[in-house]
């Protein structure tokens, strides 16, 4: 079973306020949805009052996966109060966010909103040279959620997605959920067999035996349920098939724990029920198990 590729780390959203500020707070909202509202920063929403912003800005980088530059139409020409450009100026947040996103070799993003463009090497500082090899992406009024989903797809390229991250830790409960009842299972069954061996039969402890794989059969099914929204629809037939196995199975389980013993052939032929609750179990178990294998459990 493969596991989140990183550490959940940060997005840092880099934009000048005068330039895309509202973009910004669209995209931060619009990422929030995909990978959760703790992994995006955005200065104006993230910085704690009385926190100093230059002391934030660098730990939030340094403990981030990616940062998107937001470039728009003015981002390269802003100027500041002396007719300065900004990104000259060595006390710029803009420049020096990238400045550090580029040295701590981090994966940044430059994204070109509506008749933004992206600048040449010669037109940016020396420390700012790197962004202009990096390819860029178009975010446009029009086509915002067209191309908010394509950058969501890149950046989870290099971290999970709050969707992946949910479906992972899905596949460890019902991993969990599954894998002690069949141990348990097992090893009853393999004491029943065993001659000689001083199996207790209280009342209880049978009762015990018989509900346990009942329960964690019924909680993975449920569990299963539950997240299946989040499943991407093309492998939503096989696990749709492990849902139903464990729903039925549970059924069969819970029902076969309440009779003493059931005649499956005329005469003195008959079997525990207790013992024909597990065989189910473990039965449903391994289909279980066989769906969401192939079914991938892929996010949408």
């Amino acid at each position: 079973m493969r596991g989140p590729r990183k550490t959940a780390g940060k997005i840092f959203i880099s934009y000048r306020r005068a330039d895309t500020r509202g973009e910004a707070g669209r995209l931060a909202d619009t990422l929030e949805q995909y990978f959760g509202k703790d992994r995006i920063f955005r200065d104006i929403e993230s910085i704690a009052g009385g926190q100093d912003f230059g002391d934030a800005i660098q730990n939030t980088l340094a403990n981030a996966d990616a940062i998107i530059v937001l470039i728009g139409p003015d981002w390269l020409t802003s100027k500041d109060e002396k007719g300065g450009l900004r990104l000259n100026d060595p006390e710029d947040w803009v420049a020096e966010e990238i400045a550090a996103a580029l040295e701590l070799k981090k994966l940044v993003v430059p994204v070109l909103v509506e008749n933004g463009q992206m600048p040449r090497a010669d037109e940016l500082p020396e420390r700012l040279r790197p962004l202009s090899t990096r390819n860029a992406l178009s975010l446009s009024d029009n086509r915002w959620h067209t191309d908010v989903n394509r950058l969501a797809k890149i950046l989870a390229l290099d971290m999970p997605s709050e969707t992946e991250r949910k479906l992972f830790w899905l596949k460890i409960g019902v991993v969990l959920c599954l894998s002690i009842p069949l141990m348990v299972t097992v090893g009853f069954l393999t004491m029943k067999a065993c001659p000689g061996f001083d199996c207790p039969d209280s009342t209880l402890l049978e009762f015990w035996h018989s509900t346990l794989p009942f329960f964690g059969i019924a909680v993975s099914a449920l569990l299963l349920l539950g997240y299946s929204k989040l499943v991407d629809p093309s492998h939503l037939g096989f696990y749709n098939a492990s849902i139903i196995s464990g729903v039925l199975g549970s059924l069969v389980s819970f029902l076969l724990s309440i009779y003493d013993e059931l005649k499956f052939l005329p005469g003195s032929w008959s079997v525990s029920a207790t013992v024909s609750s597990y065989f189910m179990a473990t039965l449903t178990i391994i289909l279980m198990y066989s769906f969401l294998v192939l079914s991938g459990i892929k996010p949408k």
